[in-house]
């Protein structure tokens, strides 16, 4: 078992489907991308300032989603790192995240007992978003 001061206490833990990067979310805020090979951050994504209670990779590998305790959701562009949107919802932590098998929308569940429908941006990442 490979373990890391930094990592020690990961709230979730997800891996992309070709199973090379973990994506650990811990208490202390930021987001990281992992090499499960060698267990080095490859990536930091920033935002949360709050603890991440859960965190998943879109179908076609491209983005991640993270929900915070900061009552929001983030979604970066997982090859640059760059957040593409940020969702504003729910009115306490947002505790757990999935993408619909086709990545168009994205579904949210919160300390504030509700489930959340978001569609996705679409190619350009500019679109508005909308809930339901």
């Amino acid at each position: 078992m490979v373990s890391s001061n930094i990592y020690r206490h990961p709230n979730y833990i997800t891996c992309a489907k070709h199973n090379k990067v973990p994506f650990p979310v811990g208490n202390d805020g930021p987001v990281r991308l992992l090499d499960l090979e060698t267990w080095t951050e490859v990536r930091r994504f920033t935002g949360p300032v709050r603890p991440v209670w859960g965190a998943t990779f879109s179908p076609d590998g491209k983005w991640v989603l993270a929900g915070s305790e900061d009552t929001s959701l983030r979604l970066w562009d997982l090859e640059s790192g760059r957040q593409l949107k940020r969702f504003q919802r729910h009115t306490r932590s947002v505790c757990g995240v999935a993408f619909s098998p086709d990545g168009r929308y994205a579904v949210s569940g919160g300390d504030d007992s509700t489930l959340r429908l978001w569609v996705m941006p679409g190619p350009d990442a500019e679109e508005p978003t909308k809930t339901r």
